[in-house]
């Protein structure tokens, strides 16, 4: 096995225990919502009046939707720096990761705020889903419209070329491979912002609708056609939308 076969299959195998964790954390909520200890000591279903449990809920969501889509640009970052810093490489690498899952730390924060007040004025269940069907209208309105304009396809360009977004962003050391996943992250988070916030429609502890999107994702970033995907999406999104307001 060659050095670079290993380091590959070691950031594999850091990367899949990752997602399998937050996997198996949504998955456990959805399948016993009664049931599932959080990390501050309640149950999943007191989860929704908890600033921090609806902070770590929102982030695990977060890394487990978000990651498999950006493991092209994972990879491809591993193989550059394997050619400069070969010793270095996976440790970088894990930085890189640790860049890009901080800045949807951010959005994680945002959306657990948004929750949690949403949740006072009773606007959003504990199962993290609308009870209003105009909020829920508003929100697919704001996500299918999101999908026709030019700042979402900007950023989904960056997300979906590697190659390209190392030759304008490319950075050396750890502070370079942090910085460039938090780069890399700020154009994953304006690209996908819209379709995160449809957690509220379709509820936050939903695995079903959670594997949903996560695919959906991986297929505009990754697949052919994106600007076709994403606007049958949005029109998709629109008409749902007009569907609950009438």
């Amino acid at each position: 096995m060659t050095a670079e076969l290993r380091t590959r299959l070691m950031a594999g195998a850091v990367l899949a225990s990752l997602l399998a964790w937050a996997w198996w954390y949504l998955v456990s909520m959805h399948a016993a919502p009664g049931a599932l200890p959080s990390g501050h000591g309640h149950h999943s279903a007191e989860i929704a009046h908890h600033l921090p449990a609806l902070l770590v809920m929102w982030c695990v969501m977060m890394a487990a939707m978000m990651l498999p889509a950006t493991l092209p640009m994972v990879f491809a970052y591993l193989g550059l720096t394997r050619r400069r810093s070969p010793s270095a490489a996976l440790a970088l690498t894990l930085v890189f990761v640790s860049g890009y899952l901080l800045v949807w730390a951010g959005y994680s924060l945002a959306a657990a705020l948004g929750q949690w007040s949403l949740q006072r004025v009773a606007l959003v269940a504990p199962g993290g889903w609308s009870t209003s069907p105009y909020l829920s209208a508003l929100l697919l309105l704001v996500a299918g419209a999101f999908q026709f304009s030019r700042l979402k396809y900007a950023c989904l360009d960056k997300c979906r070329s590697p190659l390209g977004f190392f030759a304008y962003e490319w950075r050396p050391g750890p502070s370079g491979a942090l910085i460039m996943g938090l780069r890399h992250g700020l154009y994953c988070v304006a690209c996908c912002w819209a379709y995160m916030a449809l957690v509220f429609v379709l509820g936050a502890m939903n695995a079903w609708w959670m594997l949903a999107l996560t695919l959906f994702v991986a297929v505009e970033k990754i697949g052919p056609a994106p600007q076709w995907t994403g606007r049958i999406a949005g029109a998709a999104a629109i008409a749902w939308a007009v569907v609950l307001i009438a």
